[in-house]
């Protein structure tokens, strides 16, 4: 991912978009927010790498509606690599 795009986590489930926002755009131009509630975390992507850099010091650790905000820059999903599957030709056989 981007280094404009940050991953906010403890987000309260009843904080509106418009408030996180604010509290992000005191530190540039928010181009897009995306919260999944229910989980407690979202994104927020900033204008230039610079602003989201400010952003992180200035917004971590912030209490909203009780929650501590946490903010770091938002990493690229890792590759999952799926086990391979049991080879039956190699089990060992009950004769």
């Amino acid at each position: 991912m981007s280094q404009r795009t940050l991953f906010v986590f403890n987000i309260p489930e009843d904080l509106p978009e418009k408030e996180l926002h604010e509290q992000f755009s005191y530190f540039g131009r928010v181009r897009h927010i995306r919260l999944m509630r229910e989980k407690g975390y979202g994104f927020v992507e900033m204008g230039r790498s610079d602003e989201a850099a400010t952003a992180i010091k200035g917004v971590n650790g912030i209490v909203l509606r009780g929650n501590a905000i946490k903010v770091e820059h938002a990493r690229s999903r890792r590759k999952r690599r799926r086990p391979n599957p049991p080879d039956h030709d190699s089990a060992p056989s009950n004769a």
